[in-house]
């Protein structure tokens, strides 16, 4: 999930926030604890600047992978077509990046198969799934879901 952001962007749009000075310290945190107990062949990250510049964070770890926007991720989408689109790029480490409550019903659905199951998870939180097969068909297993705070440990 991306860090936190400011309450407001100069240009007024929602989709211009960037993150709060708050959020760039956590991500000094997130990112590092991150790169130790994952790797990331891509990094797609939703539209908006936060999500961006929280993925930032994450590629500067990781330098080989790849960067990309996707709608897929953008807070209104509907959590079924990024693993459409993940199913389609065959990518096995993929980092994603977007918002709540998005996140949190697109991984409800990977660990359950069920569409109204919401997860919760604070911001700058990262979680890991994998699936068995070629592609990411629900149910996965959750591996873990990290925290903020347990970050700073792992750190």
């Amino acid at each position: 999930r991306h860090a936190d952001a400011e309450d407001s962007a100069r240009s007024g749009k929602d989709a211009d926030r960037p993150l709060s000075a708050r959020g760039r310290e956590v991500m000094e945190v997130v990112a590092p604890a991150f790169a130790k107990v994952a790797k990331a062949q891509a990094i797609w990250h939703s539209p908006l600047r936060r999500a961006k510049e929280t993925a930032d964070f994450i590629a500067a770890r990781f330098p080989k992978a790849s960067m990309t926007a996707s709608a897929a991720l953008a807070p209104s989408a509907d959590p079924r077509k990024i693993l459409l689109e993940l199913a389609r790029e065959r990518w096995e480490d993929v980092v994603l990046v977007g918002h709540m409550p998005h996140l949190g019903l697109l991984l409800g659905l990977a660990v359950t198969g069920k569409e109204e199951i919401d997860v919760p998870m604070k911001k700058a939180a990262i979680a890991r799934i994998s699936f068995g097969g070629s592609h990411p068909s629900p149910p996965g297993d959750l591996k873990w879901l990290v925290s903020p705070s347990l970050a700073q440990r792992i750190r």
